[in-house]
């Protein structure tokens, strides 16, 4: 079939949308592209102000004439392209050349054995292979300069290269041809001329002008050819000319140095381009110093040529290791080092600012992206991570994958490029250590299985020391329980008869333990009997230690080894658990639990630190397939899909991730992944259970794995329990396979309450009483029943009465806690007839106020709470304290706070009850009621009592206690001294003279004693006993009548405390005066009772009983007697009394009044005398020379009558407010 030719218009439309394009490029700028993927080109960046630094060292360089070859050294991807990029963007006034062996390949690699791995290295090349190296590197150099530049810019090279043939470039010589020949042609041909001459008839001179054109164009054209011809000569290379045969042979030898053999054309490039700076970078890639002698030779050459006739410039891009020692010195005239833009400390910063521009800033671990930078130190490594990792995080949308692994198993496709590779066929360092997993586990397991029998050993033989040194401390207790006993003790009765070599048994103790009266077997006269000791644990407890009770003894014990058991069981744990888990495990955990497991793997990986890393953080990890190729999901969902993955890689997803597929998703699973914590789910859990009889196997396993305690296991169980719909089913999987399931439900979860309920009922509900004992591990089961506060109507509820009945009474459970309103619950009647409760003050208020016959204030149970309980008349309630008043006492009576105004008939029974020592003290300590007679509790207790307060302070108690002890002892004087004691003493009577001067004697506080000789009826006479009490207290029995007015005590208080004797007869002043000369006062006495308060009667009949010598050596006694002489009415007194009274220095208004009243007993001589004693005036009176001036008042005027009618004066008128006395 023929196609038909194409129009003329459509041949034109072709050509438009042909050159269209090229000629849009040419001449308009390009549209930016979307990025969408934020990709980076790998190429040189340009960055003027980063580099100013490298710009303006490298600018002094280039003006500098003197530098021709400038070196830029850094290591690979230190940025040397940028700054060259910025230097030439900054500088254009100079001419640059670019040459870059970047394509070249840095050597040949081969492969090595050594320890039996496969190792690679560059190949060191022969001689040959050098030579041929140098020979590319130059051809490749030279092809860079030459073919740079158009044929036209270079017309006299003799490199020629392909050129496109275009026809709006080439018609020109055609056409130059074409004339050229015409012009031939019409020169050489005179015929043709005149013909055509004659056929346009032209004029002469045109035919001489054209003929002169045409002349001139053929002699200009064959210039040209000639000039052409010369020009192809020139650029030929000839290797033979054969004249004979007509043969010329263009040469193909290329010389081993191209630049060499290229020299001219090299120079005759840069005499006819203007490039005056020549960049050549990556030539460190060969390692070959000899390139750069060479190239330093062309540079010289090319300054010093005249052709070229300027100065030119290399710059060399380096490494700083390329030359050894100083040879790098010798090649170069400037070096400018570069400091990289990027290394292993800095990489993180690039990478996270990429992934932050992405969008991405958190989408990847901060910590494995500062891991892996310290790996990479290449820009362009780097940014080739981040366009692969957003290509394939593109590619791989819509399935499941794991964003750090992909970046993990991206950087590694970058550093392994070849490893990479060879994975994608099995092959490679990654792939063997992956196929040797199974080995692996194989070691590590042997190595947890050594470990494990030996931790075992260890643990048996640490507990058997600890029940030896247990046993030990239990067969003490057990010998001074025999000791105490006095008996030949054969057995002991707890549990029936049990020798003694068996009490150090955990049963036969505990039940040692909780006796109040220990009963015994032992051997008699006439064979074995049987009796009760009496004799509690708890005395023996203070026999054996009174600090330090059996518990904290054994505790002591276990303590001291505790920790190392611990350590030694979690150990054992770890280790079961790991050898269980070891074949499941990925490398990462294998890894990461196992510090020697890289021992183990190839000696090439484990030098590959990368790799390491990668396997260690699970980056790089048996699912990587699922980074290297599509998803194509069929059966089971993208999320089924997510949650296997997530599983093989060990990485739980949320317990309650939706599952779709879950028949399917078993087929690809095996009961051995069941023992894997990640696959807990609920959706999977809850078909499990459904189709449990389809699928034993993995019910078994998972069974074991919900049971196994672990943080995930018991996690998944707090929040699988409201969910599930196999409650029941769950709880008897899990106490039949978890030994300490309720132990951790009930002490260490934070499994809510209502949670713990229902799973106590379901236990309950589907247990069997065997199992509830070994559910009941340390009493925790039992001890929630117990004190779960609305436990039997919650029972009634769940409809489980009867089965918790017989769990009650099974149990023997004795309820700690319910509410009021459980009351209303059948149980409650089986609760409080069984005593299945504890006697502690919430269940005792409760049931005295439930089941009590008599209405109760709640309040008096707090501070009277027996005497409160046997007031309400429940009598169940009061036979069940007083069964054990013991054990009453030490859990409430002496325990609640307030509880201390018991009446005195309760604690009369308590006392009397056979409880220990100690908590009869206790109750004497704590109880406010004090007993009204000391014969109501024993003997015993009588000073406790007392020291306590605890007794009523009557004479009668006091009495019965000193009559016990026959004196105050300090228990008593205490008593004593107490104010609410001695105070109602006081005022009661005291009739013991023993006592009194037992309380004379004794040594309490002044404040009591004064109160209490106020109660001493009787005055104590005759009893030696002043030597011995103090004065001061001497003196209060004085003044409150308690020492009688005698002689004998006279005497006593004389020679013993001498300066009571007026205080002494101030109190007896009447018994005093009734025989005064049983008496005798001192001067001191006289004048203590002048000065006493006793009355002016009683001092003025004291005045008359002082003797006269006393009166002669006193003047304050005597001032005492004048003045009471002078008071008191006339009682005649003998001349030398008064006389003495006179004599002393005493006041003269009293000397005046006595001797008024005197004057008329005296003769005048005696008068004389006293007058002159009075001295002043009255002392001239008797002078007969002497008128005296005597001052005027009754006393004088009655002197003067009486002194005139005994005629020793004769008148004495007054005169001027005074008498004048005359004779």
């Amino acid at each position: 079939m023929n196609t038909p030719k194409p129009t003329l218009k459509q041949r034109f439309i072709l050509y438009l949308e042909k050159k269209l394009p090229a000629w849009k490029a040419r001449n308009f700028p390009r549209t930016p592209v979307e990025n969408p993927f934020h990709l980076s080109d790998l190429c040189a960046k340009s960055n003027a102000e980063k580099s100013k630094d490298y710009l303006s060292a490298l600018r002094w360089a280039m003006e500098n004439e003197d530098v021709l070859n400038i070196a830029l050294t850094g290591a690979y991807g230190s940025g040397k392209s940028s700054i060259l990029r910025a230097f030439k963007e900054k500088y254009e006034d100079y001419n640059y050349l670019p040459i870059s062996l970047a394509s070249f390949r840095d050597g040949i690699e081969e492969q090595y054995e050594k320890d039996g791995v496969t190792h690679y290295r560059i190949k060191k090349p022969n001689e040959t292979e050098r030579v041929e190296q140098h020979r590319l590197v130059e051809l490749s150099i030279l092809q860079q300069i030459f073919y740079r530049e158009t044929d036209e810019l270079l017309p006299e090279s003799r490199f020629k290269r392909i050129k496109k043939f275009e026809m709006y470039k080439h018609w020109k010589k055609p056409l130059f041809l074409m004339l050229w020949g015409i012009c031939l042609y019409y020169v050489s041909n005179r015929a043709f001329r005149e013909q055509f001459y004659s056929w346009k008839s032209m004029e002469l001179w045109v035919e001489a002008l054209l003929f002169i054109i045409s002349a001139a164009f053929f002699l200009y054209g064959t210039f040209r050819l000639l000039m052409e011809g010369m020009k192809v000569l020139a650029s030929a290379k000839f290797s033979k000319i054969n004249l004979t045969g007509g043969q010329i042979e263009m040469s193909n030898d290329i010389s081993n140095s191209i630049l060499n053999k290229h020299l001219d054309e090299i120079l005759y490039f840069f005499q006819v381009q203007p490039y005056n700076v020549v960049i050549l970078e990556d030539l460190d890639r060969f390692n070959d110093p000899e390139i750069f002698t060479k190239l330093r030779e062309l540079n010289l050459l090319l300054n010093n040529s005249a052709q070229v006739g300027r100065r030119i410039v290399f710059i060399y891009a380096v490494r700083d290791d390329i030359f050894r020692e100083n040879n790098r010195t010798k090649f170069f005239d400037f070096i400018l080092p570069v400091l990289p833009a990027i290394n292993h400390s800095n990489s993180i910063n690039v990478l996270t600012d990429s992934l932050e521009n992405a969008g991405l800033k958190d989408l990847l671990q901060k910590k494995f992206l500062y891991d892996i930078s310290l790996y990479i130190s290449d820009m362009r490594i780097l940014k080739n991570i981040f366009n692969e990792f957003m290509l394939y995080r593109k590619q791989l949308t819509g399935s499941s994958f794991d964003p750090n692994e992909l970046m993990g198993m991206i950087v590694y496709k970058n550093i392994y490029p070849q490893d990479f590779a060879a994975l994608h066929v099995q092959e490679g360092i990654v792939y063997s250590v992956m196929s040797e997993k199974a080995e692996l586990t194989g070691k590590i397991s042997k190595d947890f299985s050594e470990r494990l029998v030996k931790a075992k050993e260890e643990l048996a033989l640490l507990q058997s020391t600890i029940a030896n040194g247990i046993n030990e401390l239990r067969m003490l207790y057990v010998q001074h329980f025999v000791i105490k006993t006095g008996a030949k003790v054969t057995m002991i009765n707890v549990n029936g008869n049990v020798p003694l070599s068996a009490m150090s048994d955990d049963e036969n103790f505990k039940a040692f333990q909780k006796s109040s009266r220990i009963g015994y077997n032992y051997l008699a006269t006439y064979g074995g009997e049987t009796t009760g000791s009496g004799i509690s644990f708890a005395e023996l407890e203070k026999i054996v230690d009174p600090n330090v009770n059996y518990e904290k003894r054994a505790q002591l014990i276990t303590d001291s080894k505790a920790n190392s058991e611990k350590n030694l069981q979690n150990e054992i744990s770890e280790l079961s658990r790991k050898i269980q888990f070891i074949s499941t495990r990925p490398f990462k955990m294998l890894l990461a639990e196992n510090k020697s497991a890289i021992e183990h793997l190839n000696e090439k990986f484990s030098k590959e630190k990368l790799l390491v890393y990668l396997l260690r953080g699970g980056y790089l990890n048996e699912l990587y397939e699922h980074y290297m190729s599509y998803f194509y999901p069929k059966s089971l969902t993208d999320s089924d899909m997510v949650f296997l993955r997530a599983v093989r890689n060990q990485e739980g997803l949320p317990h309650n991730y939706q599952l779709t597929n879950i028949e399917e998703l078993l087929h690809r699973l095996e009961p051995e992944d069941f023992i894997l914590e990640e696959l807990l789910n609920f959706t999977l859990v809850e078909y499990l259970f459904k189709h449990k009889s389809s699928y034993p196997k993995f019910i078994k396993i998972l069974n074991a794995q919900l049971s196994n305690v672990s943080e995930t296991s018991v996690n998944f169980l707090k929040a699988y329990f409201p969910v599930t719909t196999h409650f029941d089913y769950l709880i008897r999987v899990l106490y039949l396979n978890w030994q300490g399931m309720w132990a951790y439900i009930s002490r260490e979860s934070d499994i809510p309450e209502e949670m713990t309920d229902k799973i106590m009922a379901s236990i309950i509900k589907t247990a069997t009483f065997e199992e509830m004992e070994a559910i009941n591990e340390e009493l925790l089961f039992i001890r929630h029943i117990m004190w779960k506060p609305d436990f039997l109507t919650y029972i009634d509820e769940n409809s489980l009465t009867q089965k918790a009945r017989e769990v009650i009474e099974y149990f023997g459970i004795t309820f700690g806690e319910l509410d009021d309103d459980q009351e209303g619950s059948s149980l409650f009647e089986v609760v409080y007839k069984g005593n299945h409760y504890k006697m502690n003050e919430h269940m005792i208020s409760l049931m005295a106020r439930k089941k009590g016959s008599l209405h109760i204030d709640p309040n008096n149970l707090n501070t009277a709470n027996f005497t409160t309980v046997v007031a309400s008349k429940a009598e169940d309630l009061i036979s069940y304290l007083k069964s054990d008043i013991n054990r009453y006492l030490l859990l409430v009576g002496l325990e609640l706070p307030d509880n201390t105004k018991e009446s005195e008939d309760t604690v009369v029974y308590w006392l009397g009850e056979n409880i220990l020592m100690d908590q009869k003290l206790k109750i004497i300590e704590l109880q406010e009621v004090q007993l009204s007679e000391f014969e109501k509790v024993e003997q015993d207790l009588w000073k406790p009592i007392l020291n306590a307060n605890k007794i009523h302070p009557t004479w009668k108690n006091v009495l019965t206690y000193f009559e016990t002890v026959s004196q105050i002892d300090e228990d008593l004087l205490a008593f004593l001294d107490h104010e609410d004691n001695y105070k109602p003493l006081s005022e009661d009577k005291l009739e013991n003279k023993a006592f009194v001067i037992a309380l004379i004697k004794s040594r309490g506080s002044e404040a009591a004693f004064d109160e209490l000789i106020l109660s001493i009826e009787e005055p104590v006479d005759e009893e030696p006993f002043f030597a011995s009490v103090a004065e001061d207290r001497i003196n209060k029995l004085i003044w409150q009548d308690v020492i009688a007015f005698s002689q004998y005590n006279f005497n006593e208080i004389k020679n013993n405390h001498r300066d009571l004797i007026p205080a002494l007869v101030e109190k007896n002043i009447d018994k005093y005066f009734e025989d005064t000369s049983l008496y005798q006062l001192r001067i001191t006495d006289y004048l203590a009772l002048m000065e006493s308060g006793i009355s002016s009667q009683d001092k003025g009949k004291l005045a008359e009983e002082v003797p006269y010598a006393s009166i002669q050596q006193s003047t304050p006694l005597a001032a005492h007697v004048i003045n009471h002489f002078a008071s008191s009415p006339y009682v005649s007194r003998s001349y030398e009394v008064i006389e003495a009274l006179f004599a002393q220095d005493v006041l003269q208004e009293q000397k005046v009044i006595l001797f008024e009243k005197h004057v008329q007993d005296f003769d005048t001589s005696e008068n004389a005398v006293l007058l002159a004693h009075i001295g002043d005036k009255f002392g001239e009176i008797i002078d007969h020379s002497k008128t005296p001036f005597i001052p005027q008042n009754p006393v004088n005027r009655s002197i003067l009558e009486k002194l005139q009618h005994l005629g020793i004066i004769r008148i004495f008128p007054e005169n001027r407010n005074h008498y004048q006395v005359f004779h």
